[in-house]
């Protein structure tokens, strides 16, 4: 029987990581004829959730896979770091497969064969810092270490493949795989006009952290040209976590929201309630990256964007910022918009308000476009990636 263990610390925000994890399970599952044995390695107190809650949260059954926890203590220094990671390290040794899914992550594989998904790449140790000649020398041989520890890196989108590259290396080892947003047969009458309502739409997790989705920007752009948006309401959907800044966030948004009798929050809302949305919806909004310079902090943008091209199969044509991975997905002027700055961003969605036929065009095109990002596609390109490295 295989050994797979997966490390993500972050399974209990359901996002748009949590769901390639699942679908990469099923697929390993499968891969293996269920002869296989999953942990997905998580770290104690950071409210995790059963196994049951995850694929009910993807539709997605696993029979081999399970929920391990591993208490680390407090990193009240570099040295208790340092020994996190070693410990860490050293879990991977157990296993036949040691597949890396922690954002930002530097540890480094020792399983028998390793694999890095990669929603956006570290920097390597010690860049952009000055630096004794011991501690550079000790540094340059970690990277060495961390980068040549893996089998495959396998970034989401090309926006990361590049950063990935830039960061660490051109590799064969890089290879390129969109996360799964859906099965081609799921897509099949998901766009009904008949089921559209005036409503523009954002879905993503509420958080201040890391790549935030700029929910609050999004609000005020809303409710500063409301009249301009006639007839239209804002709807957005999103998990959130217990985290005291994070719950602060949401509570600004609804505040603000307050000023429009036609802003909705939908927060935690079950995946039969934000289907429903996404029957409805006529136009997604997306900012992640707004107020950002991506040269400087490319960890801060929309590494790919699932909830995008999820949107995009339900008929919703995407408005979205030009940064990241959402150039890849949206076909500017056939399947969607993409804009630079506020302006292009009330000008491109007033345009769609007022002309319906150029609506249904783009929203037809937009559920021909999200077929590339399909489960099917996620399975057999890694497929050919295990079959290569012979897991």
């Amino acid at each position: 029987m295989k050994k797979v263990l997966i490390l993500n610390p972050y399974v209990s925000t359901l996002g748009g990581g949590e769901k390639q994890m699942a679908h990469l399970c099923y697929f390993i599952e499968n891969y293996f004829k269920k002869n296989v044995q999953i942990d997905i390695l998580v770290f104690s107190g950071n409210n995790n959730i059963p196994i049951d809650k995850l694929m009910k949260q993807f539709s997605v059954q696993l029979e081999c896979t399970c929920i391990k926890e591993i208490f680390l203590p407090h990193e009240k220094n570099k040295i208790q770091k340092i020994k996190n990671q070693l410990l860490l390290q050293n879990i991977t040794k157990d296993y036949d497969l040691f597949i890396n899914l922690m954002f930002l992550s530097t540890h480094i594989g020792r399983s028998k064969k390793n694999m890095y998904i990669c929603m956006f790449p570290p920097k390597k140790l010690g860049s952009g810092r000055k630096l004794t000649i011991f501690k550079k020398i000790l540094l340059t041989y970690y990277n060495y270490w961390f980068y040549n520890s893996y089998d495959a890196f396998m970034p989401n989108s090309q926006f990361t493949k590049c950063w990935l590259e830039k960061y660490w290396h051109k590799s064969k080892k890089n290879i390129l795989i969109y996360p799964p947003v859906f099965s081609g047969d799921s897509v099949i009458g998901r766009y009904d006009e008949n089921f559209k309502r005036n409503f523009i739409l954002s879905v993503g997790r509420f958080f201040v952290a890391s790549h935030c989705k700029r929910q609050l920007e999004l609000v005020q752009f809303f409710v500063e040209h409301q009249d301009e948006f006639i007839g239209y309401e804002y709807h957005l959907a999103g998990m959130i976590s217990s985290s005291e800044k994070d719950i602060q966030y949401v509570n600004k948004i609804k505040e603000l929201a307050e000023q429009s009798g036609r802003i909705f929050i939908h927060a935690n809302c079950l995946p039969n309630d934000l289907e429903l949305l996404y029957r409805q919806a006529k136009i997604f909004w997306h900012a992640t990256g707004y107020g950002v310079d991506e040269e400087i902090e490319p960890e801060k943008m929309e590494h790919f964007g699932i909830t995008t091209a999820e949107a995009m199969s339900f008929g919703i044509v995407p408005v979205v910022i030009n940064k990241g991975g959402q150039p890849e997905i949206v076909e500017r002027g056939k399947s969607g918009c993409i804009w630079n700055n506020k302006d292009e961003c009330i000008e491109e969605t007033t345009k769609l308000i007022n002309d319906d036929r150029r609506r249904r065009e783009f929203a037809a095109n937009a559920v021909e476009r999200a077929k590339y990002f399909s489960t099917e596609n996620f399975y057999l390109r890694n497929k050919e990636v295990f079959d290569e490295l012979q897991v």
